[in-house]
């Protein structure tokens, strides 16, 4: 027995080690989670199934299985992102100076208002702000618990401190997809839908706040097929139009409008149809209709193997199949650009091919031996016109106005409304080494910016005064966006089915892994004789590959592609703008409201139209969505007297305490129809001017 004595406390010493590890482990995973009533518990989240949360609580080590909804808003955004980190944001970088920019900036204003005696508005009230500031920032409205953190803050500088929770939550990344979206003409149905891509990736440069001069880099030297280099979806945009590519560049970048000159000499500007050609022929070498090389060796290989009767078969199936290597982003050197044959200032000229030269010089610099010219010389920090092009899209996105009466073509700063301001802004712009979040922290941390807003036309752009930021309708984005914020809870975190559905390109990359003889041996097998026969041998090669293959867009869905079972009551297409396909269908309320196609740079509009009103008084996401489902309409049945209801549904709509007036219409309609009357009010305020307008 003696001889058992080591190796029994050896044991007992093992197991003391697991037990106070696993003790200790337990310690370090657990959390303080909070209800909403501010109750705590100490414990560990398990998993999550459907809408229920499996929980256990450190106290006794008690496994419980609760309603996601006994914990505090924040604490279920945890809950849920601790299954996905899809949705982290990096933190903002640390500034010191950045309020004196924001300081400059206010005084350069006070400078202009001096000079032509004019006065600012006043600053506005704390509710007013946290509207402006939700919708500006993460482009919807603030939901019930959010406004009444912010307003019971005690803190001085809360407003500031909002700027930066809001710059830092994944909501920004959903807000700011619209502006670029717009502005880059991004849509999902390019390359037979295969845009998709290209969305996720603009999502992707927004996260992760790579700066602007990088990302233009990445989008203008992209090469290769959408799917495996997604940056090549702003060529594939604009799919063998390489002039109108071009034209749509310098518009998007450089401020300077060149289209006119594609066909004849600039009517109102300097550029000639001669400095356009030159310009182009930089661009006119990328070609994005192209067999890409994993086709092109399946098309050798399959030559080997196949069965003269077979050719024409097997060419329309590599055809229906891999399309998406047909069409890519390459260069080749054969193609030259020569001038029209009917070009007009100069015979010599015409079916000449055209020398290369860039539209301005940029003072010391020179582009001659650089791998790509164009692209080296459009990003360069030293060109005013990339600079200044950026910095007033951002000023208009946050003030809504252009500092230019064309932001989309100018050439000096003296155009601008406040020379000085935008001169500011451009070096500003530079300092910050086109850090895109940290500009936008600037102009939120200005005075300016929270001062009442002021009414303004576009004629009045030589002469408008700045005295504060432009009253304005909501976006189509944001009225969706706000419209979905009332019925789903966490709504920033619900990702949009079709986002999560397979493509025919995602299931070609997968073909591809397979080595390429292998492949051209399966598909010399294939039985074309079937009805649908190429869609039907596709899946033929699929099954004798094994490739494994999700749900595709345009089957039916299934109910275990919900996003996240924390939704699954609600319909798939209550996802935030960004979510939907891009742009949406045209029979959707976005586009009801104005959404761009996203044909044209800029194209969507806030203007009012009787779709407008007739979507708003009939639409079913007013009134079986909002009014029915609406999140905190449902947590308020039973919970509240009158004039609580009336409270919440103020500050779900429009951001703010009912005032003496509201309460006396609104108090004795609660009170005498209980059941039906939350509802009606509800209705009653999403259809208001309040609910439309960025004060």
């Amino acid at each position: 027995m003696k001889t058992l004595k080591y190796p029994v406390l050896f044991l007992r010493i093992y197991l003391y080690f697991l037990f106070f590890s696993v003790l200790l482990f337990a310690c370090l995973d657990a959390n303080i989670y909070r209800s909403p009533d501010g109750m705590t518990v100490e414990g560990q989240v398990l998993d999550i199934e459907d809408n229920y949360v499996f929980f256990l609580r450190q106290r006794d080590n008690k496994e419980f299985r609760v309603s996601l909804s006994v914990f505090s808003e924040e604490d279920q955004k945890k809950i849920i992102l601790k299954f996905t980190d899809k949705f982290w944001m990096p933190p903002l970088k640390e500034n010191p100076k950045l309020l004196l920019h924001a300081d400059h900036i206010d005084q350069i204003l006070y400078t202009h208002w001096d000079k032509n005696r004019l006065k600012g508005q006043p600053i506005v009230s704390d509710a007013v702000f946290l509207r402006r500031a939700y919708l500006k920032i993460i482009g919807r409205i603030p939901n019930v618990d959010e406004v009444r953190s912010f307003l019971d803050s005690k803190s001085r500088i809360k407003r500031s401190q909002l700027i930066n929770k809001l710059l830092t939550h994944y909501g920004y990344v959903l807000g700011e997809f619209s502006f670029w979206a717009d502005l880059l003409r991004v849509r999902t149905d390019i390359i037979e839908n295969e845009g998709s891509s290209y969305v996720q990736w603009v999502k992707e440069q927004i996260r992760k706040n790579v700066p602007y001069d990088q990302w233009v880099r990445e989008m203008l030297l992209a090469r290769g097929d959408i799917i495996n280099n997604p940056a090549s979806g702003y060529y594939l945009t604009d799919l063998q139009m390489p002039l109108d590519n071009l034209a749509y560049t310098m518009e998007i970048f450089a401020g300077t409008s060149v289209g006119c000159a594609q066909c004849h000499d600039h009517p109102f500007e300097q550029w000639t149809q001669k400095q356009f050609y030159e310009l182009a022929s930089f661009r006119y070498k990328i070609n994005t209709r192209t067999i890409l090389e994993p086709l092109t060796s399946l098309r050798k290989e399959l030559r080997k193997v196949q069965k003269p009767q077979r050719h024409k078969a097997n060419r329309f199936f590599l055809g229906k199949a891999f399309y998406i290597k047909q069409y890519g982003v390459a260069r080749s050197e054969k193609r030259n650009l020569r001038f029209p044959a009917d070009y007009q200032y100069s015979t010599r000229l015409q079916n000449q091919e055209v020398d290369p030269k860039l539209l301005y010089r940029i003072k010391g610099k020179s582009f001659h031996s650089s791998e790509d010219p164009l692209v080296d010389w459009l990003t360069h920090p030293n060109n005013d016109k990339f600079v200044w092009t950026i910095s007033n899209r951002i000023w208009q996105k946050v003030m809504g106005a252009s500092l230019f009466p064309n932001p989309q073509n100018f050439s000096k700063p003296d155009e601008a409304n406040i020379p000085e301001l935008i001169l500011y802004l451009g070096r500003l712009m530079k300092t910050l080494n086109f850090d895109i979040k940290q500009f936008y922290r600037v102009l939120y941390n200005t005075k300016f910016f929270q001062r009442k807003s002021i009414h303004f036309s576009p004629e009045q752009i030589i002469t408008f005064g700045w005295q504060g930021p432009i009253f304005k309708r909501m976006s189509p984005e944001q009225v969706w966006d706000s419209m979905v914020g009332l019925v789903i809870p966490n709504v920033d975190f619900r990702l949009g089915i079709d986002q999560q559905l397979e493509t025919v390109g995602d299931l070609t990359n997968k073909l591809f892994k397979v080595p390429v003889k292998k492949l051209a041996r399966e598909i010399e097998k294939l039985d074309y004789s079937v009805k649908g026969k190429y869609g039907a041998a596709r899946h033929q090669l699929y099954e004798a590959l094994d490739i494994p293959r999700g749900p595709m867009r345009g089957k039916k869905r299934q109910k275990s592609l919900q996003a996240h079972p924390y939704w699954e009551n609600f319909d798939d297409n209550m996802v935030r703008a960004a979510e939907l396909q891009s742009p949406s269908k045209p029979s959707h309320i976005l586009r009801s409201f104005g959404q761009s196609d996203r044909e044209l740079i800029n194209g969507s509009s806030n203007s009012p139209n009787l779709s407008q009103i007739l979507a708003l008084l009939n639409s079913s996401i007013i009134n079986e969505s909002i009014v029915e489902k609406a999140y905190h309409i449902q947590l308020m049945k039973n919970r509240q007297n009158s004039e609580e209801k009336l409270n919440t549904i103020f500050l779900m709509v429009l951001n703010r305490y009912p005032n003496q007036a509201e309460k006396e219409k609104f108090l004795s309609y609660l009170k005498k129809y209980r059941d039906d009357a939350p509802k009606d009010i509800l209705w009653v305020l999403c259809n208001s001017p309040q609910f439309l307008f960025i004060l």
